[in-house]
């Protein structure tokens, strides 16, 4: 089936971008991104990479790099940016906050003029502050709220206040009239009830909500709770081995409700994953252009971003596609500032142009850190049982 296009979608124009694609493009993939410490030398760009490796995180933390070290490693192919080859100094944050906020100091003494990472909304919270006591620019790749009075934290890919907005919206057009949401105890959920509730009920959308400590181990509790009141949509916002925990609920309980993963779930690999679990229940999510049947065609602007992170990464996902445009976003606005001096790698990252990537479409602004948009990345799409996604005409 096919999708409405997302209520808020604009027409793309990617000319602007294309400058510096054409050349990656162009590129053979030669060169690996290298790890490793050491202070900067005058001939190279120094990336430090904050990511959640192991721990809860590191389905995200694995996949982002992967991403950065394709996208480093198409740059370095092309001649770097500005003349310099880009060296990433990778480390591990473990998916704890304390100690991802105190990599920003170490991967500051490494010499990274910028940080990509973390990829957990309470990581990059805790990181945000040593940020500004360092002096870097840092991309946060979570969807989580950028901290407020922060200047030098930016963020890659949609974040809540627009997902919530643009997923009430949808819900409100597809007819529903109550949703019973089941969400962690975690910044993420604090996030998605504090916006999603109040997008609902603006829209005449009632909700119901359930809240759980993860890891977990049973859903089985919170579902049969939002159950009660027959609502039209389900949605259960958790991500890594929790969500799994909640398709495999859903299947023992035969729910049949309309049951709804937050986007964090619309990739290859966790699609593979429930396969197996989908097949009895009505099992749905938001996928980007990347993974849309026709996505290219239907979103020709982020075609560009798109086929060259396939042809970089063999098996490249929705999160390898978030570590890929942190790198073209970051590499751009360095090009723009002449280096990476602080104050000047900031103001070009808060007037760079639109950018359409393999996932994210978005435009810092000084105003907003972000700047995301929801066109070519909130489909409506449902698992299948071959461990991939066919798109949904609504909720």
């Amino acid at each position: 089936m096919r999708t409405h296009p997302v209520p808020g979608g604009s027409k793309q124009h990617p000319e602007r971008w294309t400058r510096l694609s054409a050349a990656l493009i162009a590129a053979s993939l030669a060169l690996a991104a290298c790890s490793g410490g050491g202070e900067s030398a005058d001939d190279e760009i120094v990336f430090g990479l904050d990511l959640e490796l192991t721990g809860t995180g590191s389905f995200l933390g694995k996949g982002m790099q992967a991403g950065i070290q394709a996208a480093v490693a198409k740059l370095n192919a092309a001649g770097g940016v500005g003349g310099k080859r880009i060296r990433v100094v990778t480390r591990d944050n473990q998916s704890d906050p304390t100690r991802a906020a105190t990599l920003v100091s170490e991967l500051k003494r490494k010499g990274a003029g910028l940080i990509i990472g973390p990829g957990f909304a309470q990581d990059c919270a805790a990181a945000a502050q040593i940020l500004v006591r360092e002096d870097v620019a840092g991309l946060c790749l979570s969807a989580g709220d950028l901290p407020k009075n922060d200047t030098n934290m930016f963020g890659v890919g949609l974040d809540y206040a627009t997902m919530e907005q643009a997923i009430a919206t949808q819900f409100a057009l597809g007819g529903v009239k109550r949703v019973g949401l089941v969400a962690a105890n975690d910044t993420s959920g604090d996030q998605t009830v504090a916006t999603f509730v109040g997008a609902a009920k603006a829209r005449g959308i009632a909700v119901d909500v359930q809240r759980f400590n993860g890891p977990a181990n049973d859903l089985t509790p919170q579902l049969l709770a939002v159950s009660r009141n027959k609502p039209d949509a389900i949605r259960v916002q958790a991500t890594g081995p929790d969500a799994l925990v909640g398709v495999a609920n859903v299947k023992s309980l035969g729910i049949r409700t309309p049951v709804w993963l937050p986007n964090s779930a619309a990739s290859l690999r966790f699609a593979d994953q429930v396969k197996g679990d989908v097949g009895g229940g009505d099992i749905a999510t938001w996928i980007p252009a990347m993974l849309a049947p026709n996505g290219t065609e239907d979103h020709p602007a982020q075609a560009v971003q798109i086929n060259a992170l396939r042809a970089a990464l063999s098996g490249a996902d929705t999160i390898s596609a978030a570590g890929w445009d942190a790198v073209q976003m970051a590499a751009a606005a360095i090009d723009k500032a002449g280096g990476t001096k602080t104050k000047k790698l900031i103001t070009a990252l808060e007037n760079g142009e639109k950018y359409f990537g393999a996932y994210a479409v978005q435009q810092m602004t000084r105003a907003d850190h972000r700047g995301a948009s929801d066109e070519g990345t909130l489909l409506p799409a449902r698992f299948t049982p071959r461990g991939g996604f066919v798109l949904k005409d609504s909720p």
